[in-house]
């Protein structure tokens, strides 16, 4: 649209007394942080010429006085490195806030005013000192609604003093770079549409962006909510369920923070350490600290103090590579299983029978002389709170137990026969739950007396061949060149408890702890010891929930038990297991969560129209997916006679896609053992990275990577080669912006 002269020198004029008060702000907390700095490095001068003497007397009588001393040269360092710390993060924004204060304004008439405010918006808020006239608003702030939600007309917002009502007659937003006006449009439904695809068609970056110019109205309203303890969001792929999620960790801050909800309130689970490394620019662009961030796998590691556990990347791989349609068969159908709510409630009954069943308590001796009987603990032990977790009733038997052992010690001495039965009742009351879940394996009368008993129809005790020989080596073997197509077909029919039975008994024997079995472990662990360490998270943010099992679910219950949820996830976009929109149903009866509500975003912001419907061939019939309507160039599928064809014609689409100025172009297969290969073939003809789990590498520039690392990452350009499962295939191809071709050996040459 045409822009009036006048209008356009009056916005740059306010534009200049913007970021002449950041400027000046920006000078203020540089100042201070110098004056902070020399107080922090006084203070630690103090502490060292002042707590010598106290260092010194920590271990005599006076020690109490000593640590006193101590902490009063200690509180003063501590709150300035706080103090500081807080001015660096201003400063910060402050530096922001001088390249581009604000993107956005509306002006609304109150309904008890006679004109309008001009009401600017940026990325956090800008105030000044003298009359503490607000400059900009932050995009959190509640007035700052009223943008994403309303064209011209009339508006409201809900303010802490209630719903605030009047008139919108002016939405505008800017382009300012570097504190100059690019331009500025006054914002209609068609213009900003207009602007957001023209922002969609530039190139991505290797790490996720914030998107507060472009929050639409209906990821606004997830955003703000803070009426439900259980956001759950199905999105299709490219509908921004994941920057809503992250914008929403950000609101929850701002909102929080005279309710003390700090970063370190907020955990996010991600998918895998790739997409964590994607994710973790977003929430320090806008100004807030980084989350606590954390992959299933490390979660599991932390409850069970083991860090042999293989990882769901590995497990994928591991299936997707199996040399045998009968193993792969088997590793599915035990994943479906053990992570199944039956066998939640099996856990539960065995958890029952662990006191009983396989705690054996022994007669305490001091020295030869019995101290207590068996019998007498076995009374203590029973007589003990049942309702209570069965580590706080060994507990208070152990303490029983040292009471006992101290009264001999206070009649004739003996403290190192104390550490001997401290040391031997340790054996019991320490509870080795790997061992316990090794039990159930141990004995298939007793499981299958489990099962029956938890009326789950038994099949006979047929056992494939290739779990009695040597699984263990057969599920790490990552030889296989023809991975099997079909392996995804997720029945539920047919699950043999026998032959699952031999499969975990024969893995168990292992060194390294199998993914399915950590997370029953880990379930185990929860409900005999309970959890105490992630007591602080107060929100929980898991994507990709998909992915997930009721038995995780049941996990994330139990770690975070006081805490709220957004849940982000899409069934269509799942790989070893079939899902649909019942997945959110359970999930809710799981967290119980007393307000719960379910969104769908069901429109993609990410591919073109052209891949977008590609993309949604390989869908189920009937699965409706909307587009931005974002035009592009047709996916191609492009077959080879031989390899050797196909590696070339791969290196002739890479050198296009360079010379189109494309900055991220990945090379898509279905399992890391197959993109090795392909790395290894083109490595010394292009410049390329293999990117694993374990690689460490940014997702930029030409790379090659697995299906299911790329999971909730974007690219400008994929080359998809090798895979023909269709779950796969969706998400391979919903993973590009601009360019999609998919490439493969013609059946015949297969």
């Amino acid at each position: 649209m045409e822009i009036n002269r006048s209008e356009f020198e009056a916005e740059k004029e306010r534009l200049a007394q913007t970021v002449a008060l950041a400027n000046d702000l920006l000078l203020k907390a540089q100042q201070a942080n110098e004056e902070n700095k020399a107080a922090i490095i006084a203070a630690k001068q103090e502490l060292r010429e002042n707590t010598q003497h106290s260092v010194g007397n920590l271990y005599d009588s006076d020690a109490f006085e000593a640590l006193a001393a101590i902490s009063q040269y200690i509180n003063p360092v501590t709150d300035k490195i706080n103090q500081y710390e807080m001015t660096e993060n201003k400063i910060a924004m402050l530096k922001s806030a001088v390249n581009s204060p604000y993107f956005a304004r509306i002006d609304f008439k109150y309904d008890d005013e006679d004109l309008p405010a001009k009401i600017y918006i940026g990325r956090s808020s800008l105030t000044k000192d003298s009359d503490f006239e607000m400059f900009v608003y932050d995009w959190r702030a509640p007035v700052s609604s009223m943008f994403y939600r309303f064209s011209s007309g009339r508006a409201y917002y809900d303010a802490p003093a209630g719903k605030i009502e009047g008139e919108i007659s002016l939405k505008r937003q800017y382009e300012i770079k570097r504190g100059n006006l690019e331009y500025f449009f006054d914002a209609d439904v068609q213009i900003v549409d207009e602007f957001l695809r023209k922002l969609l068609s530039q190139n991505t970056s290797s790490k996720m962006k914030a998107i507060v110019e472009t929050i639409q109205k209906e990821q606004d309203i997830i955003i703000r909510d803070m009426e439900n303890d259980l956001m759950m969001v199905q999105g299709v792929a490219g509908s921004g369920k994941t920057s809503v999620a992250l914008h929403r960790a950000a609101y929850l801050m701002y909102r929080g923070m005279s309710g003390k909800l700090a970063a370190n309130n907020i955990m996010i689970i991600s998918p895998n350490t790739v997409f964590e490394r994607y994710i973790s620019g977003v929430l320090p662009e806008l100004g807030e600290d980084n989350v606590i961030s954390a992959v299933f796998e490390e979660i599991l590691t932390n409850i069970l103090g083991d860090a042999r556990i293989q990882t769901r990347n590995r497990f994928l791989e591991t299936l997707l590579t199996s040399k045998r349609q009968a193993q792969a068969e088997i590793m599915k159908s035990a994943a479906i299983f053990k992570n199944s709510p039956f066998f939640v409630n099996l856990l539960n009954r065995f958890a029952e029978d662990i006191p009983e069943k396989f705690i054996e308590f022994e007669d305490v001796f001091f020295g030869k002389k019995l101290l207590l009987s068996k019998e007498e603990i076995s009374e203590k032990f029973s007589s003990g709170r049942k309702n209570s977790r069965l580590l706080s009733r060994l507990e208070l038997i152990e303490e029983f137990i040292l009471e006992t052992a101290q009264e001999k010690i206070n009649e004739r001495g003996g403290k190192a026969e104390y550490q001997r039965i401290k040391t031997e009742i340790r054996k019991i009351t320490d509870l080795n739950v790997k061992e316990l879940y090794r039990r159930l394996f141990e004995d298939y009368a007793y499981f299958s007396k489990l099962c029956a008993e938890l009326n789950q129809p038994e099949s006979e005790r047929e056992i494939a061949e290739c779990t009695r020989s040597n699984p263990t080596r057969e599920i790490f073997d990552y030889t296989r060149s023809n991975p099997t197509r079909e392996i995804f077909d997720n029945t539920r029919s047919n699950i043999n408890t026998g032959a699952i039975f031999e499969y975990t008994r024969s893995n168990l024997s292992a060194g390294a702890i199998f993914y399915d079995d950590a997370a029953a472990m880990a379930y185990l662990k929860l409900k005999l010891c309970g959890a105490r360490e992630y007591r602080h998270i107060k929100q929980v943010v898991i994507d990709e929930a998909q992915d997930y099992y009721p038995l995780h679910f049941e996990i994330f219950a139990l770690l975070f038990e006081n805490a709220k949820y957004t849940v982000l996830g899409d069934y269509n976009q799942t790989l070893e297991k079939k899902e649909d929109l019942s997945l959110y149903a359970q999930i809710g009866a799981i967290l119980k969560k007393q307000k719960a509500s379910l969104v769908t975003m069901d429109k993609s912001f990410r591919c073109t129209t052209e891949i977008l419907n590609f993309s949604a061939s390989f869908l189920p019939h009937g699965v409706s997916v909307k587009s931005f309507n974002r035009t592009g160039k047709m996916p191609e599928i492009l077959e080879a006679q031989t390899e050797r064809e196909l590696y070339e014609m791969i290196l002739h689409e890479i050198e296009n896609c360079v010379s189109g100025g494309y900055g991220s172009v990945a090379v898509i297969c279905e399992t890391e053992k197959y993109a090795s290969k392909l790395y290894e073939s083109i490595k010394d003809k292009t410049k390329v990275k293999l990117i694993t789990g374990e690689s460490g590498e940014e997702v930029t520039g030409v790379f090659v990577i697995p299906v299911y690392m790329s999971k909730g990452l974007e690219f400008d350009a994929v080359l998809v080669c090798e895979i023909y499962d269709n779950n796969l295939l969706y998400v391979a191809c919903t993973r590009a912006l601009h360019v999609l071709n998919v490439f493969r050996i013609t059946n015949g040459n297969k």
